[in-house]
């Protein structure tokens, strides 16, 4: 009997590590995808070269929204705000929105709202889908009809993707009234 509950027990103690580590794993992708938004605003800034930003920090990354209907995988919305500090505030075109706080820092914040990111989950992995804004949602039918948008746009851009792809380019020759057409492939016979 003491055997048995001791082989239950290290089972149990294995299954509560391993569902910890995916969720650890997860939880880690979302902080990485989030970093990733805040490096690409950081570029963008800096492409300014007056520009340097010395120090950033996440301030907020908080599951707002699942929607489990919407797609073949769970989708999640999480609500990112952070701060970016400049060297020098004075340098910064403040365009767009942009706001700092007291400090000096810059705050996510702009004309349309802060970034929700749009996580969409594959099994183990966790995968950025888009931003919306909040400024473009209110509330859950709001967000819900936003993330419909983006994942019709995702479509659509797959789909252009593969037809780009897929296409021929084609030469138009014209020799008197008559206009022949040709693809790369037949000129390289």
């Amino acid at each position: 009997m003491r055997i048995r509950l001791l082989i239950i027990i290290v089972i149990l103690a294995f299954l509560a590590t391993g569902c910890g580590q995916t969720a650890t794993n997860i939880e880690d992708s979302i902080i990485s995808l989030a970093w990733e938004i805040i490096n690409r605003d950081i570029e963008n800034l800096e492409s300014n070269p007056a520009v340097k930003i010395i120090d950033s920090k996440i301030t907020r990354l908080e599951l707002v929204e699942t929607f489990d209907e919407l797609a073949d995988n769970p989708i999640q919305v999480y609500a990112l705000e952070y701060r970016l500090l400049p060297e020098d505030l004075k340098k910064v075109v403040m365009a767009g929105g942009m706001s700092y706080d007291e400090e000096g820092w810059l705050t996510e914040t702009s004309s349309m709202g802060s970034p929700l990111l749009v996580i969409t989950h594959r099994g183990d992995e966790a995968e950025l889908t888009g931003i919306i804004m909040t400024g473009e949602t209110a509330g859950k039918d709001g967000m819900e009809k936003e993330v419909r948008d983006l994942l019709e746009r995702k479509a659509q851009e797959e789909k252009t993707s593969v037809i780009e792809e897929n296409t021929v380019p084609v030469k138009f020759e014209r020799s008197g009234n008559e206009q022949k057409i040709k693809t790369e492939d037949q000129n390289r016979r």
